[in-house]
């Protein structure tokens, strides 16, 4: 077999995907349909009741949550829904949850024309009714856009981005890292646009990027067989319609950087280094990468390392607010649950989950990065 027949085939693995997220995205307008739009499916009552006044105008109920808890998952089911689909999907494919709300809407008003002209047929709407309904419609679909613009923002926060590649470079300096920041200043920084920060131990970050999408990385740490040079490890890559991945623009930028690094620092760096397995070089790479790991995965990684006492703590918080809403949901108004109730009992939850177990959590984990220092 030849190496050609073994390549994926990627406009079939493109096409793949893209039904995918179709999928996804049809699925979660019916969920929302089916919840949400009530009147579309006949039950013999809702549509005569409704009709029994036909001067009235029923749109702004008929489009919209009428209730403050349903509002609340019908901003919430989608943010779930697509935030957790879109990272299954591999690579990741976002699920715009904008074009799902554009769905329901669009099958909303076909279903309220329906509803308005079939229901009634001999009702003959005055100008002024049809107008009225027009702009209703006009105001909830302005209403659902800002719903799923919201929900498109958040989502591309869980989801991140899709990391393919970078380009790695790593020197060793024949200076301390203090002395290194100190000849660089802060000219150098103003100059090419960089940020600093301390990343771990005495290691630095220097972060910058241009109006060309390019990006480069450099970190700065102690030499870990030798105290007396430095690593200067550095990453570069762009960043386009939510995928990482090595360029030559960027790399050419990179070389440009460390050039006029050498330059204010009067050294010539030696050969790049081959292996790139020290904690300066490793650290470099990993914050890269890190770009295309969703907050969800880093959320479940955390979960995971931290220890089974916190996990319960977590796990049984959770579990009660999930019982608390299904039981606001469900049963609300048979047990005269309010929904001041609901909120004051959820926020009581998440207050105490923070008392109980925030301060030591985070002395854990502190214990822990400390220990992660010590390489």
């Amino acid at each position: 077999m030849s190496d050609q027949s073994k390549q994926p085939n990627l406009g079939q693995e493109s096409r793949r995907f893209t039904l995918a997220s179709v999928i996804a995205t049809l699925l979660l307008v019916a969920v929302e349909v089916y919840f949400f739009v009530p009147a579309i499916s006949y039950d013999g009552t809702t549509i005569p009741l409704a009709a029994q006044n036909p001067q009235t105008p029923y749109t702004l109920d008929f489009l919209l949550p009428n209730t403050i808890g349903f509002l609340v998952v019908y901003c919430l089911i989608p943010i779930i829904f697509c935030s957790f689909s879109s990272v299954l999907l591999h690579p990741k494919k976002l699920v715009n949850p904008i074009i799902v709300q554009g769905g329901v809407m669009t099958v909303a008003i076909v279903a309220l024309i329906l509803r308005m002209s079939l229901v009634n047929p001999i009702f003959s709407p005055t100008p002024l009714l049809m107008g009225l309904s027009f702009a209703m419609i006009v105001l909830s679909t302005m209403v659902v856009f800002v719903i799923g613009l919201f929900q498109w923002i958040f989502v591309t926060w869980m989801i991140r981005m899709n990391y393919e590649s970078s380009s790695e470079k790593a020197f060793v300096v024949d200076l301390k890292t203090k002395a290194i920041l100190h000849k660089l200043g802060s000219s150098f920084l103003d100059d090419h646009n960089f940020s600093r920060k301390c990343d771990l131990g005495d290691i630095w970050r220097l972060e910058r990027s241009d109006g060309n999408f390019r990006y480069l990385l450099i970190e700065v740490g102690p030499h870990p067989d030798d105290g007396a040079k430095s690593i200067l490890a550095t990453v570069a890559y762009e960043i386009r319609r939510n995928r990482v991945f090595e360029s030559r623009s960027a790399s050419n930028l990179r070389d440009i950087i460390v050039g006029d690094i050498e330059k204010r620092l009067g050294l010539e760096f030696a050969k790049k280094m081959t292996d790139l397995t020290d904690p300066v070089s490793r650290l470099a790479i990993d914050n890269v990468e890190d770009l295309g790991r969703s907050r969800i995965e880093v959320t479940w990684d955390f979960l995971r390392g931290i220890s089974k006492f916190y996990q319960a703590a977590i796990g049984l918080t959770a579990s009660l607010l999930v019982v608390l809403s299904v039981v606001y949901f469900y049963f609300g108004q048979n047990i005269n649950l309010t929904s001041d109730s609901y909120i004051v009992t959820s926020v009581a939850l998440f207050i105490a989950l923070i008392v109980e177990i925030g301060v030591p959590l985070r002395e854990e984990l502190n214990k822990k990065k400390r220990e992660e220092m010590e390489f």
